[in-house]
């Protein structure tokens, strides 16, 4: 994230837009009514925040307020606001954020639906808006990742009647499909893999009273330091070895030469193999990243999904470096 995407904004915002109502109101209202000047006419400095009436006092209410009314003073028509990131990207920053601390869900779907109906009458800012919610919400290493609220952000989208013809929304579509695929309570998805002998078999028919499913490429640095993780936990060897849980390494790539010249890094009480692509091909699992870790008990419900393996120590009572 770029250094202007601080958490500053934010502090400001739940502070004085949610917390003090009083003094910090008049402070606040001043500093985002800067502006800059331009050759024919001004533009704001800071995003737009709405003005919070004084009666409203009680933080939950402020902070109900602020949502339903986050982005009626942005200008959707104004490219030049939608490329100044320090302003329409750190306003989605802050939006984003505030949703996930302090919205209950009724609020939640107020204001992504307010927010989606301003922007979806723009055709820059419907290309736009979709993206940066995309970024900080769905991409595994953003610090505001937060798949169910990303969830609810494209279920408005689809619904909203201004978007139904957007080019886009067969990809929101699909990608809204796939985020409900194996998640926690549910079974996961089944799929065909094949062991370095060229044995076949599937995830439903792999034994194991807990199985641990480690999607991973070796050519990947992050699957390199969990592999490096995975292997160091002398409990997690013990479970394997004792058959008390099944550690199935797959790999999701096409280059079974890589594969087979990297199979000896791996432990031999692992279950290693490659799906020869089919996950990706059938969009079992959303592989946005690799590695990509699932937790399953012994009829393959999902525990944990695409979790790092420190909290999958954590939910196993194993101890980590």
């Amino acid at each position: 994230m770029n250094a202007f995407l601080s958490y500053s904004i934010r502090a400001l915002t739940l502070l004085c837009l949610c917390l003090l109502p009083g003094s910090c109101r008049q402070q606040y209202n001043s500093a985002s009514a800067q502006t800059m000047p331009t050759d024919s006419t001004t533009v704001p400095a800071r995003f737009p925040y709405p003005e919070i009436p004084p009666v409203i006092v009680s933080p939950e209410e402020r902070a109900a307020y602020l949502l339903r009314h986050y982005w009626e003073k942005f200008d959707f028509a104004d490219t030049t606001l939608l490329h100044r990131p320090e302003i329409a990207e750190q306003g989605v920053v802050d939006f984003l954020d505030l949703l996930a601390m302090h919205a209950t869900p009724e609020t939640s779907e107020e204001s992504l639906q307010a927010f989606c109906q301003l922007f979806a009458a723009h055709d820059d800012a419907r290309r736009e808006m979709p993206e940066l919610v995309k970024k900080y919400l769905y991409e595994p290493n953003s610090p505001l990742h937060n798949e169910p609220l990303f969830a609810s952000f494209l279920a408005i989208m689809c619904r909203e009647p201004a978007l139904q013809d957007d080019p886009a929304r067969s990809r929101w579509n699909f990608l809204l499909e796939l985020m409900g695929r194996n998640n926690p309570g549910q079974k996961a998805s089944d799929f065909t893999y094949y062991t370095p002998a060229g044995k076949q078999n599937t995830l439903y028919n792999t034994p194991g009273k807990l199985t641990i499913l480690f999607f991973y490429d070796p050519q990947c640095e992050n699957c390199h330091r969990t592999l490096l993780g995975l292997k160091a936990s002398r409990e997690l060897a013990d479970a394997t070895a004792k058959g008390e849980i099944t550690l199935l390494a797959v790999y999701t790539e096409e280059d079974e030469d890589t594969w087979r010249a990297t199979l000896n890094e791996l432990p031999a009480t692992w279950l290693t193999a490659t799906d020869r692509k089919g996950i990706q091909t059938d969009a079992l699992y959303d592989l946005k990243a690799m590695p990509s870790l699932y937790l399953l008990d012994q009829s393959k419900k999902v525990l944990l999904k695409d979790a790092p393996f420190e909290e999958i120590f954590a939910y196993l009572g194993f101890p980590h470096m």
